[in-house]
């Protein structure tokens, strides 16, 4: 795997999560009520954390490989 494609699979994933967390959880708040609601938001945090953690490590991974290639 290229480390382009983990970076943008990264953003991608954080960018779900932040979907979920805002937004699916004020509108499924009304739905399923609030411990349902705080759910969800927490996977989308969690969406959010991983997938900004994957993206930083292969950008800062991608950019090493790159500077070492003589």
């Amino acid at each position: 795997m290229s480390w382009e494609f983990l970076r943008d699979l990264g953003l991608v994933i954080f960018g779900a999560g932040a979907i979920v967390a805002f937004g699916l959880s004020r509108i499924l708040l009304r739905q399923l009520g609030l411990a349902n609601a705080a759910f969800m938001a927490t996977i989308g945090d969690a969406m959010m954390l991983g997938g900004a953690c994957l993206a930083v490590t292969a950008m800062s991974i991608g950019y090493l490989v790159l500077w070492a290639k003589p």
